[in-house]
C-alpha cells in the first residue's frame, strides 16, 4: 500500500491557491509589472513602503520558564542584549500557556492563564523593547491534564487505541496517572467536552484582546491550539508504517466516522457540518445524507467499499446524538471502567453489538478501502479541530468590540509528511505521520479564521559519515512556495537542533536557513529551545547575524530596488545672505529612530531650488548633496528662492521631491501655510 495524498490534501491545497486575492499577490509579481504604455519601461519600481505589520518579519525566541518573574527579568535582558529590533524586523519572548477551565457545569472562568500573568509578561517584554508571542495549549495532545476530570468523567473524552487502552502499553502508571496522562480527543462529537473547550478558548481569547488594547505594540501575534495531534506514545521501530499503534477509536470519534461518511447526523444536509463530509469516488453510489442509515444503504455501502457490517449501531459502546449532553447515563465514568471485569473491547454484553460498525482496527481487518478511509478521516477529524480552534479565536469580541485579525492568529501543527526530510509520496515516511494524522495540510484553516503555523525542527544528529542534518524544512519551504499562501508562519522553529553531535559551528551555515524561510515567504517565526540560544554557540550568532541583516529591509522585498520615498519636514532660514536648510533624518513618522543613514540603499540626499514652489528637475537648479540632514551656507539665488531635497540611492534611483520652502525677501503662501517675512532678514516656510 503506497502513502499518498488524500482527497483533502488535494482539496485543502486547492482551497489555498483559491483563497487567494489582491492582497495576497506577492511583492516579486508586483515588481514584474510590465508598463504597456511605455515600452521603454522594463518593470514599474515601488518605492521603500512604511513599516506595517504586513512588511515586518517577527522573530520570537522560547522562554524558559518565564512566568517567574526573575527567570523573565533575566531572558528579556539576554534577549534584548544580543538581538536589536529594526524598522521590518521585530524581535520577542515566546511562551506556551496552558488554557483551563474547571470541569463542570454551567459557565466558569478561565483559570489560566490569569490576566495578571499575561500582563506581568506584556509589562516586562516591553520594558526591554521586545514582543510576547503566546502559543497556546488547549489540553488535547499537551498539557494533557487540564482534562484530568473530564475524562475521570466519560473515558470517551480520551483518545482510544485499537486495544482500548487510552495510554500506550509502555506508560506504567496508576489507573489515575493514566486518565491524567491520556490524549484527549479531538472529535466534534464529544460534544460536552467541545462546549468546554470552546468556551475555554473564546474566554482566553477575550481577555488575549483585552490586553492586546493596552499592549498593541507589544502582544501582535498568537498560536494555537500547539501541536495538536493524535497520540503518538506508542510509536515503535519494530513494526512497519501502517502497523503502528494509532488511535482514535473512542466512541465519539468512530460515531462522527460514520457520519462523516455517510453525511448523517451533524454531517446531515443542513446540520452544522453540513458540507464537510467524505466526498466521495465517482464509483461509489452508496447513499449520503436523509436515507443513509436505512438496511439498504448499509448493503451497498458494504458492497462497495468492501465491508460486511450488519448494522450502523457501532460495535462497542453505541451511543445516539440524541443521548442528553449533560448527565449522559451512557458515559463511561471511572466508577464503571474500573469495575472487576469491565472491557474496553467487550465480548458479549449490552455495550457489544455484533457486526456492527467499527473503524478498522488493522490495515487488513475490513480491506483497504475502509482503511484508507479511517486513515483520510483521522486527518480531517484534526484538521477541523484546528480550523474550528482558530474559528473561536478570531470571532471572538473583545471589550471594545474589535476581534483578533486572521492573519495575525496562526496555526501551530505538526507537518508530519515533511518531518525530517521525507515528503508526500515518500518510500519511507516518518512514523509519527502515521501516529499524529498530522500531515502539513492540517494547519491550513482558512484565509477567513487564522493562517498556517507549523513545528520546522531542522534536526543535526549523527549519521553514517559523521553529523547529518535531517530538516524538516528540507521539502516543505517549497512545497509552500508553491501554494503561493497569503500568510504564514512557524511558531515553533530551530534551524539547527543539534540532537547527539556536537552544535553546529558554522554560523553562517544556519544563516542560510533563515534566508530560505524568508525566501519562501515566513512572516513569523519562533526559535527554540532557550538553551541553544542562551548558550555560546552559532545558533545565537546565527539568529543575531540575520536580523541585523533583515531588519532595515521590508518583509519581501529581498533583491528589490526601491525608491527612496519623500523626504519630509524641510524648514529653511536666511541670514546675511545666506541660507540654511534642515530635514528629519527619519525616514518615516511612523517609525521614529529609523535613520536615512540605516537604510542600507541611501546613498545621499540632493537640496534643488527653482523659481516657483511647484518646480521639478526639468525648470530647477541642484544646488548640493549631502549625506546629513541638513545643509548650511547656501548662497542666496534671487531668481530662485525655493528649495526642495530628495533622497537619491545607491543604485542611482532617487525619490520624490520634498515640500518646497520659500527663502524669498516676502512669501504669501501659495497652497499651504505661509509666513510672511517683509524685509525682515529672515524668513521660514515649510509645507510638511
Amino acid at each position: 500500500m503506497k502513502w499518498g495524498r488524500s482527497r483533502a490534501v488535494q482539496g485543502a491545497e486547492a482551497m489555498a491557491r483559491a483563497a487567494l486575492t489582491a492582497r495576497m499577490v506577492t511583492r516579486a509579481v508586483l515588481a514584474a509589472l510590465v508598463v504597456a504604455a511605455c515600452p521603454g519601461i522594463a518593470r514599474a519600481q515601488r518605492t521603500l513602503p512604511a513599516p506595517s505589520y504586513d512588511d515586518t518579519l517577527y522573530a520570537y525566541v522560547y522562554g524558559e520558564g518565564i512566568a517567574n518573574p526573575s527567570l523573565l527579568e533575566s531572558q528579556a535582558s539576554l534577549l534584548a542584549s544580543r538581538l536589536r529590533s529594526g524598522p521590518y524586523a521585530k524581535v520577542g519572548l515566546a511562551e506556551y500557556l496552558a488554557l483551563d477551565m474547571p470541569w463542570g457545569a454551567g459557565d466558569a472562568a478561565l483559570a489560566s492563564p490569569s490576566a495578571e500573568l499575561l500582563e506581568e509578561i506584556a509589562s516586562g517584554a516591553r520594558r526591554h523593547g521586545l514582543l510576547f508571542h503566546v502559543a497556546a495549549m488547549g489540553g488535547m495532545s499537551r498539557f494533557v491534564w487540564v482534562y484530568a476530570d473530564a475524562k475521570r468523567e466519560d473515558r470517551r473524552n480520551a483518545q482510544w487505541f485499537a486495544s482500548g487502552a487510552i495510554t500506550a502499553p509502555a506508560f506504567a502508571g496508576t489507573a489515575e496517572e493514566k486518565i491524567a496522562a491520556a490524549y484527549v480527543t479531538p472529535s466534534r462529537y464529544a460534544r460536552r467536552l467541545r462546549r468546554h473547550l470552546e468556551a475555554k478558548v473564546r474566554a482566553f481569547a477575550a481577555r488575549f484582546l483585552a490586553l492586546r488594547a493596552a499592549y498593541p505594540d507589544v502582544l501582535v501575534t498568537a498560536s494555537g491550539d500547539a501541536e495538536a495531534e493524535l497520540n503518538g506514545d506508542g510509536e515503535t521501530a519494530a513494526l512497519g508504517f501502517f502497523e503502528q499503534p494509532i488511535t482514535d477509536y473512542g466512541p465519539f470519534a468512530i460515531l462522527e466516522f460514520r457520519d462523516w461518511l455517510l453525511h448523517a447526523g451533524l454531517y446531515a444536509p443542513g446540520g452544522p457540518f453540513d458540507g464537510d463530509g467524505y466526498d466521495r469516488r465517482s464509483s461509489e453510489t452508496f447513499t449520503q445524507g436523509p436515507g443513509a442509515l436505512g438496511a439498504a444503504n448499509l448493503a451497498l455501502f458494504n458492497q462497495q467499499v468492501g465491508t460486511s457490517f450488519a448494522s450502523w449501531d457501532l460495535r462497542y459502546f453505541h451511543w445516539s446524538l440524541s443521548d442528553p449532553v449533560d448527565g449522559d447515563p451512557r458515559a463511561l465514568g471511572a466508577a464503571r471502567t474500573d469495575a472487576p471485569g469491565w472491557s474496553a473491547l467487550p465480548t458479549s454484553g449490552p455495550d457489544l453489538i455484533p457486526g456492527g460498525f467499527d473503524a478498522p482496527r488493522s490495515p487488513g481487518q475490513y480491506g483497504a478501502r475502509l482503511w484508507d478511509l479511517w486513515l483520510d478521516f483521522r486527518q480531517h477529524m484534526l484538521a477541523s479541530y484546528a480550523r474550528d480552534f482558530a474559528t473561536w479565536m478570531t470571532t471572538t469580541p473583545g471589550p471594545d468590540g474589535a476581534t483578533l485579525d486572521p492573519d495575525r492568529w496562526y496555526s501551530h501543527q505538526i507537518p508530519a509528511d515533511y518531518l525530517n526530510g521525507t515528503r508526500p509520496g515518500s518510500a519511507t515516511p516518518e512514523r509519527r505521520l502515521m501516529t499524529s494524522a498530522s500531515p502539513f495540510w492540517t494547519s491550513i484553516v482558512g484565509a477567513d479564521v487564522g493562517s498556517p503555523g507549523v513545528t520546522v525542527l531542522d534536526r543535526l544528529e549523527s549519521g553514517r559519515v559523521g553529523p547529518t542534518y535531517r530538516r524538516t524544512s528540507q521539502y516543505l519551504f517549497g512545497a509552500i512556495t508553491a501554494l503561493a499562501l497569503p500568510n504564514w508562519g512557524m511558531p515553533e522553529y530551530a534551524p539547527s537542533w543539534h540532537v547527539d553531535v556536537a552544535p553546529e559551528g558554522n554560523a553562517q551555515t544556519i544563516v542560510a536557513q533563515y534566508q530560505r524561510a524568508v525566501a519562501a515567504g515566513v512572516h513569523m517565526f519562533a526559535f527554540t529551545p532557550w538553551p541553544h540560544f542562551a548558550a555560546q554557540t552559532a545558533n545565537g550568532v546565527a539568529l543575531a547575524s540575520f536580523v541585523n541583516d533583515v531588519k532595515y529591509r521590508p518583509r519581501g522585498g529581498e533583491g528589490v530596488a526601491w525608491l527612496p520615498p519623500a523626504v519630509r519636514g524641510l524648514a529653511g532660514s536666511r541670514s546675511a545672505g545666506t541660507a540654511a536648510l534642515s530635514w528629519s533624518g527619519d525616514v518615516f513618522a511612523e517609525e521614529p529612530g529609523f535613520a536615512w543613514t540605516q537604510w542600507p540603499q541611501f546613498l545621499r540626499f540632493e537640496v534643488w531650488r527653482g523659481a516657483h514652489p511647484g518646480f521639478g528637475t526639468a525648470d530647477g537648479r541642484p544646488v548640493a548633496s549631502t549625506t546629513t540632514p541638513s545643509l548650511a551656507a547656501i548662497s542666496l539665488d534671487a531668481s530662485r528662492p525655493y528649495y526642495k531635497v530628495r533622497a537619491v540611492a545607491r543604485d542611482g534611483g532617487v525619490g520624490p521631491f520634498s515640500g518646497a520652502v520659500g527663502l524669498a525677501a516676502t512669501w504669501t503662501g501659495i497652497g499651504g501655510r505661509g509666513v510672511r517675512v517683509g524685509g525682515s532678514s529672515t524668513g521660514v516656510w515649510g509645507r510638511r
